[in-house]
């Protein structure tokens, strides 16, 4: 007897000694998950985004995210904003507002995945476009270090005016990409609008129709060594891609396809740009007009009214039109249908 409660007195033992260990394992585990739970939730407060629901000004860093669809504009002035539309709409349809307007910011500013529709308010009745449209980012202040701006997954609907606006300052390193934007094809509207001193702006894989202008980079602007590829513009009343003189040098255009446009693609004298690889049909004037031999390379055209090249470019039933290697002023064709196959490997048929 004495014998079988030693036994179980060092049986209790034991397991008392086992029980506690593992208690104190339990413990440790639960007080390690418990900081690594309250770790992440001190992360997720750090990134939640915060919701807005109506027009107001964005004036502090931080993640933000759409609530529902709103009326009028959000106006954004600071640095270190992410806005996620969360598939919702933001119109605007009051002079001289815009969806969404990025004022005197620095750097880092994300807009994504919604809607932005600009109403006709902003027609004035003689074809002119006042100050309004989806996207208008403007530098007002001379900043040193503007960069790290990415407008994506988007579709702008504008009446007049301009989807997207890059004014004034040094914007550079500037996204946007799978934007759609949309005109009515009556009203004075240019798709995207660069007109920054900045340098480095790609525009991607976006869609374009129904404005007057489809991208333009606009005189005086000096937008820099920006590119311009893998785009479909169509139906636009002028110009499909349009860079004005002293407008910037080093910009490439290429990749793009250009449907049924009044113009397809110009690049002003004393541009230097690099225009290569893009396909432009039925354009109802011409179907690219370029002046220096920077403009070079594998541009095709067909069924435009004219067109006029350099350096490598393939153009068909263009009614008429000439082909020139501008450099040495060599015409290659003057009449149609004929084929010219000259210096440069300039084609025309």
């Amino acid at each position: 007897m004495k014998r079988l409660m030693l036994s179980c007195a060092l049986l209790c033992a034991v397991s008392i000694t086992v029980l506690g260990q593992g208690a104190r394992q339990i413990a440790v585990t639960m007080g390690n998950n418990l900081d690594l739970l309250e770790s992440d939730v001190s992360l997720v407060k750090s990134t939640q985004k915060k919701i807005i629901t109506g027009a107001t000004t964005i004036s502090e860093p931080g993640s933000y995210i759409l609530a529902h669809d709103i009326e009028g504009q959000i106006t954004i002035t600071a640095s270190d904003v992410y806005l996620d539309l969360n598939g919702h709409t933001i119109t605007s349809n009051m002079k001289p507002y815009n969806c969404i307007v990025i004022r005197d910011v620095e750097r880092n500013v994300t807009i994504r995945n919604g809607f932005l529709i600009s109403g006709c308010a902003c027609y004035n009745g003689v074809d002119k476009p006042e100050n309004c449209g989806g996207i208008k980012m403007a530098m007002y202040t001379a900043l040193d270090y503007v960069q790290g701006f990415v407008f994506e997954d988007l579709t702008i609907s504008v009446c007049t005016g301009r989807g997207i606006l890059l004014q004034a300052g040094s914007i550079s390193n500037c996204l946007i990409k799978n934007c759609k934007i949309i005109g009515d094809s009556m009203r004075y509207s240019t798709g995207i609008t660069l007109a920054t001193d900045g340098a480095g702006v790609i525009i991607d894989h976006c869609e374009i129709s129904g404005v007057q202008r489809g991208i333009r980079f606009r005189g005086g602007g000096g937008a820099n060594f920006s590119v311009v590829q893998n785009c479909t513009i169509m139906n636009c009343m002028l110009w499909a891609i349009i860079i004005d003189e002293n407008s910037g040098s080093g910009n490439i255009i290429r990749n793009n396809t250009i449907r049924n446009c009044g113009y397809g693609i110009r690049a002003s004298s004393l541009v230097k740009a690099f225009i290569y690889q893009n396909d432009v049909q039925g354009c109802q004037y011409t179907g690219v007009n370029i002046y220096d031999e920077f403009n070079s390379g594998v541009n095709r055209a067909i069924h435009c009214a004219s067109s006029l090249y350099v350096y490598g470019n393939f153009a068909k039933n263009n009614n008429g039109g000439t082909a020139y290697n501008y450099s040495s002023e060599i015409l290659l064709k003057t009449t149609s249908p004929s084929t010219t196959t000259g210096l440069y490997a300039n084609a025309s048929l």
